[in-house]
């Protein structure tokens, strides 16, 4: 028998990268995330939605011009991750998520995709950027990462990458707002 092993991936399912984005679009992001913009989330469940999850988001418009600068900046750092680590073929970035998590927000364990869509194109790689400090519990919590912490406390600027078929979760924020940018990375089925 011969063991099979990917030499590509280390066996750390998680990577991560800190001082993203400049002061500038810190800034940017948190003038053009108004409250007028912010909406309730929902899941795919239509009962208890508040039970699962706890968070107000917002999309960041791929189409206005104010935004094009953090999704190059955002795309550029995908192939970085990638290349230095998942060496995935991956396709496309979806429509970047805002999302702030108030005392008591939360999103329990959930997955961003299954492994095998019938359309032939999945969300592969999931990331989290944090783009404040001064809030309290709020962890991302990733179990199963071998070798690795499960659960990330990571200062602003900071952004966790991890496949987006590994269950994960939120913790509840205990204090001030959690405000983040997550993304999904799209690419053909894993065969």
């Amino acid at each position: 028998m011969i063991p099979l092993k990917n030499l590509e991936l280390s066996g750390q399912y998680v990577f991560i990268v800190e001082n993203i984005l400049p002061d500038e679009h810190l800034k940017f992001l948190e003038q053009y995330f108004t409250a007028d913009r912010l909406q309730s989330a929902q899941t795919q469940s239509t009962t208890g939605t508040s039970d699962i999850r706890k968070t107000d988001i917002a999309w960041l418009d791929p189409e206005d011009e104010s935004t094009q600068p953090i999704y190059r900046l955002l795309h550029d750092l995908v192939k970085y991750v990638n290349d230095q680590h998942y060496h995935w073929n991956l396709q496309f970035l979806e429509t970047v998520q805002y999302g702030e998590y108030s005392e008591g927000g939360h999103y329990n364990v959930h997955t961003d995709t299954g492994l095998h869509n019938p359309m032939g194109s999945n969300r592969k790689l999931s990331f989290s950027l944090l783009l404040n400090d001064g809030y309290e519990g709020g962890e991302l919590e990733i179990p199963g990462s071998p070798g690795q912490p499960k659960i990330f406390s990571p200062k602003c600027n900071t952004a966790i990458f991890f496949p987006s078929s590994m269950p994960h979760c939120v913790k509840p924020v205990t204090k001030g707002i959690r405000k983040s940018l997550v993304g999904w990375v799209h690419g053909p089925n894993f065969v």
